[in-house]
């Protein structure tokens, strides 16, 4: 499964990555994808506790909503 299609990057996502921290705290890493040497799409994953185990959610996202939520 997959959360950026492949001909939305070149490359290996694994490759650039950058670590930021939230709001709380948590620290979060982005996979961030480049198309032509543009960013075109960025990945990250978030966790919290659940009932018997960690939950883990694989985020994908495109350039158009990832630049409107930049500062």
């Amino acid at each position: 499964m997959q959360v950026i299609p492949d001909n939305y990057y070149e490359g290996n996502l694994l490759d650039e990555t950058l670590l930021i921290n939230m709001p709380d705290g948590k620290p979060i890493t982005l996979f961030i994808a480049r198309k032509d040497g543009q960013v075109s799409a960025v990945a990250y994953e978030m966790s919290e506790p659940g009932y018997c185990s960690t939950l883990r959610v694989l985020i994908g996202l495109d350039t158009v909503l990832f630049l409107a939520c930049a500062p």
